[in-house]
């Protein structure tokens, strides 16, 4: 049984606020290992490559239990649907509304980095694969002549 289950409305809202918090450090990291993913790439060292590849699933697996989390809580507090958050924040007031309003910015900001960063990464890694496809293909053509 969730941990969310018998709190109070406040408890549940800090509990929302605190898994935010964590997601944007998890997003912080995610950004980070995306960077040291990119060199690596960059660098042709695929050992590095693929242990940082393991990383991003991993933070990404975590980010994925955390929005499941808020999501639930958010449930709890009567909010549903793909902008439970948005929701949520128009049911606050004062400084709390103003709190997990800028928390939530914060975390879709920091996603919105780390999807340019995934986006530059795929982009990356299709450059060298069509480098890899040009390559063999002149070996192809070295070897039939």
């Amino acid at each position: 049984m969730p941990f969310w289950v018998s709190m109070t409305n406040s408890e549940l809202l800090k509990a929302f606020y605190s898994s935010m918090k964590e997601s944007v450090e998890t997003a912080d990291r995610l950004f980070t290992t995306l960077g040291l993913l990119r060199q690596a790439g960059l660098e042709m060292d695929y050992e590095k490559t693929q242990r940082l590849n393991e990383a991003v699933g991993e933070l990404n697996v975590k980010l994925e239990e955390q929005a499941q989390s808020r999501y639930s809580i958010s449930q709890k507090l009567g909010c549903s649907g793909a902008r439970y958050s948005q929701q949520l924040i128009e049911r606050l007031s004062g400084e709390t509304q103003k709190q997990v309003a800028d928390m939530a910015g914060r975390l879709e900001s920091v996603l919105g980095d780390c999807k340019v960063r995934i986006e530059d990464q795929v982009e990356l890694m299709q450059r060298q694969q069509d480098s890899v496809k040009e390559l063999i293909e002149e070996v192809a053509l070295d070897i039939k002549a």
